[in-house]
């Protein structure tokens, strides 16, 4: 089981822009997962198992800017991009929460699933 706390508020998984016929995601969406890469901090071997991922998102509103449902695919991204897991389709089970803070922060918990 790995337990982590990233100090960034929660940002919901931006939609691909096109221009010029290539597609981009939003700078501050990139920006976003960049920073919570940092603050996890890189894995070199990642989960390839089946996981569980539960996430708690604290705010000073108890509210969020953008869909809930929307900030557990960004961070499952984030996940995904800092390798703690070798693809994001391995998240099989999962919850997501909203709460009031002190501060705006994410809790993380991934679980291996057996079979």
């Amino acid at each position: 089981m790995v337990t982590k706390t990233i100090n960034l508020p929660p940002k919901g998984k931006a939609r691909p822009r096109v221009c010029r016929g290539h597609a981009f995601m939003p700078k501050d969406y990139s920006t976003w997962k960049r920073d919570f890469g940092l603050a996890w901090g890189h894995c070199l071997t990642p989960i390839t198992e089946r996981v569980a991922v539960d996430v708690v998102f604290y705010t000073k509103t108890g509210n969020s800017r953008s869909d809930i449902d929307n900030a557990y695919a960004a961070v499952a991204d984030a996940l995904q991009d800092c390798g703690q897991i070798a693809n994001d389709r391995q998240i099989i089970k999962g919850s997501f929460d909203l709460r009031k803070g002190e501060s705006d922060y994410i809790e993380v918990i991934i679980r291996p699933l057996a079979g």
